[in-house]
């Protein structure tokens, strides 16, 4: 499944439309500006924090980096997070109407 768009930030943090569309849609982030010759959205967060995000290439997304989805949503994903085995972690999927609490997994 591929995405509409792909998006980096200017602190180097990439996400999919549907990630930014969440954001946006819960008000973590409020749209300011969009520049469609440069492809460049202005966001702000709720702490007032300005965050510059630029339509990527598909191609261009770095390899330890993979997009996933699972029929209604889209993100991406670093392949390099790994949980050893011998903790447990809380992992917190992508937000939407099927998972809005994080997941516990405990190996035991």
């Amino acid at each position: 499944m591929a995405p509409e768009t792909l998006y980096v930030t200017d602190s180097g943090r990439y996400l999919t439309g549907w990630q930014l569309r969440q954001r946006i849609e819960c008000g973590e982030w409020c749209r300011r500006i969009v520049d469609e010759s440069t492809g460049v959205i202005l966001v702000e967060s709720a702490d007032e924090t300005v965050i510059a995000l630029t339509i990527l290439a598909m191609g261009s997304l770095p390899s330890y980096l993979e997009v996933r989805g699972d029929g209604h949503r889209t993100w991406v994903a670093d392949r390099r997070r790994v949980v050893p085995s011998s903790q447990s972690a809380d992992v917190v999927g992508p937000i939407g109407p099927q998972r809005q609490t994080p997941v516990s997994l405990h190996t035991r």
